[in-house]
């Protein structure tokens, strides 16, 4: 999509009246795709955005694990609506432009103390029914699971068809209905490992991933873990698109250091299409709209498909912050969240 003038400087033969009509041109598609920085915040040590939507081209949410912001503007300003606390937030849905959720984990004890252990959370789940304006906290069962098995955090939450709830989170998988102020818990699936995100389809499939390369998959509510072979990936989304699924995260190649990246696409999950972009780094969030497709993360890392997925290419970037989340109102409107507050905007009109 975006043009490679760099080639046509390196090109031999062309005449100079060629090159410049070339490079005219490519620079006028640019200016019509690429993207912008909307607001940064450069004071301090501001949060990232780990989840941002939009309800239409001026108004939008924002979540930060410290608080919820929301703009009116397309993201240039941000008022702070909701301050987390004693509760870190995780990942926000909407299903339209007033019900959404808000999930993650919160202290049990009054006072915050940096030197708590993970038995000292316990997951929560804030609804809202105006857009965000207000929020309510939803009643969780503290005991999630069997055998002692207990859920500290929530990471992820989808909703299938008939308005059950698919919520993953430190433990496991759990499935329930969220009625008034209360979640009544209908079946838990305990795991080896964390899942960071899930994913609903409209014909009842669910799909979820996380830490140590763990898949799982779910058709008519029974769950099946799918074996991958790598125990240092791991996965930050999971996104059904169609009859795909796709598998967005990274690969620890020395502990914590030297994090490549990993996008995989399967139809079934009985085998994984290696689709990670040439010298990508971490991985973070992934959209589709259409045949088009976005993938955003570490140090600025954007890359675009205009074929469905077949293929990738790095696209230039404003900023070489770590970006964390793509959200598209249109084939026309997006927006990219990332570190130290950044919004990106893409207008294509």
């Amino acid at each position: 999509m975006f043009s490679r003038i760099t080639r046509i400087g390196g090109l031999i033969g062309l005449s100079i009246s060629l090159c410049i009509v070339l490079c005219c041109t490519s620079l006028s598609g640019d200016s019509k795709r690429r993207w912008r920085v909307v607001s940064q915040e450069h004071v301090g040590h501001p949060p990232l955005f780990d989840s941002i939507i939009f309800f239409d081209e001026l108004n939008g949410l924002g979540l930060t694990a410290l608080g919820l912001g929301s703009t009116t503007d397309g993201g240039i300003n941000w008022t702070w609506r909701l301050e987390s606390g004693h509760r870190g937030l995780y990942s926000m849905r909407f299903v339209d432009r007033q019900k959404g959720w808000i999930v993650g984990a919160e202290n049990k004890v009054a006072e915050e103390d940096p030197a708590i252990s993970s038995t000292d959370f316990k997951p929560f789940i804030l609804i809202t029914e105006d857009g965000g304006t207000t929020w309510q906290k939803i009643n969780v069962d503290q005991f999630l699971g069997t055998e002692g098995a207990r859920f500290s955090t929530f990471f992820s939450m989808c909703l299938e068809p008939s308005g059950a709830a698919w919520i993953v989170g430190n433990a496991g998988i759990v499935r329930a209905t969220i009625e008034s102020n209360a979640m009544r818990t209908l079946e838990v699936t305990l795991t080896r490992a964390a899942l960071k995100d899930v994913s609903c389809n409209p014909v009842g499939e669910v799909w979820a991933a996380g830490d140590d390369g763990l898949i799982m998959h779910s058709e008519e509510k029974k769950w099946t873990m799918i074996p991958y072979p790598d125990g240092n990936v791991f996965f930050n989304r999971v996104k059904v698109v169609g009859n795909a699924v796709w598998l967005v995260g990274g690969i620890r190649a020395n502990g914590q250091e030297g994090v490549k990246g990993l996008l995989l696409n399967s139809k079934d999950g009985s085998a994984w299409e290696n689709k990670t972009p040439r010298e990508a780094g971490l991985l973070i969030d992934l959209e589709f709209i259409e045949n088009e497709g976005w993938l955003v993360g570490a140090q600025g890392g954007i890359y675009h498909t205009n074929n469905g997925g077949a293929t990738w290419r790095k696209e230039t970037s404003p900023t070489e912050n770590d970006l964390f989340s793509i959200f598209f109102l249109n084939a026309k409107r997006g927006w990219i969240g990332g570190d130290k507050l950044t919004v990106l905007g893409l207008n294509t009109d």
